[in-house]
C-alpha cells in the first residue's frame, strides 16, 4: 500500500511539473529574436559594455552588463527597447558628502545599509536603504542632498 501511495504522489508531481511547460510565455525566444535591438540600445548607452544576462518580465527587459570600467550595472528597457533606467550598486563610502550629511542630520541613529545609483532619462539620484533596529526605510536623494 505504501508503494502505491508513493507511486501516486510521484506521478502527480511529474504531471504537475510537465503542465508548467504549457504556460511558458516564451520570453527567452523573444529576447533571442530581438537581441540585436537590445544590444543596440545598451551599446548606445554604454559603448564598451559586455552583456552578461537578459531577462524579460511583463513590462521590462533587464539587461545585466559589465561596463568598460568593469562595473556591473542593471539596465532596464521597456518592451520597445527604450531605456527606462540603469541601477548600479555602489559603496556607501562613494556617496557625496552632501548626501551622507543630509541622511545623518535627518535620520540620526539610522545606518546606511545599501546604496544604488539610479540613472534615467529624467536624471540621476541615489536610492539609499537605511535601517534602525528591525526597521528599514528607502530614501531617494539627489547628489546635492535634496530628498525626493
Amino acid at each position: 500500500m505504501k508503494r502505491v501511495y508513493l507511486l501516486a504522489i510521484s506521478i502527480f508531481a511529474l504531471l504537475s511539473l510537465n503542465s508548467c511547460d504549457k504556460y511558458d510565455d516564451y520570453s527567452d525566444m523573444m529576447l533571442y529574436s530581438n537581441s540585436e535591438d537590445i544590444k543596440s540600445t545598451v551599446v548606445e548607452l554604454y559603448h564598451q559594455a559586455r552583456i552578461v544576462e537578459m531577462d524579460k518580465d511583463r513590462r521590462t527587459i533587464e539587461v545585466d552588463i559589465i561596463d568598460s570600467n568593469n562595473i556591473k550595472r542593471d539596465v532596464y528597457l521597456d518592451l520597445s527597447f527604450n531605456w527606462i533606467r540603469t541601477e548600479t550598486d555602489i559603496s556607501r563610502n562613494a556617496l557625496p558628502v552632501e548626501v551622507t550629511d543630509k541622511i545623518a542630520g535627518k535620520y540620526a541613529g539610522w545606518f546606511i545599509d545599501s546604496v544604488k545609483q539610479i540613472d534615467s532619462p529624467q536624471g540621476s539620484y541615489y536610492l539609499v536603504e537605511i535601517e534602525k533596529g528591525e526597521r528599514d526605510k528607502y530614501i531617494k536623494i539627489e547628489a546635492n542632498g535634496n530628498i525626493l
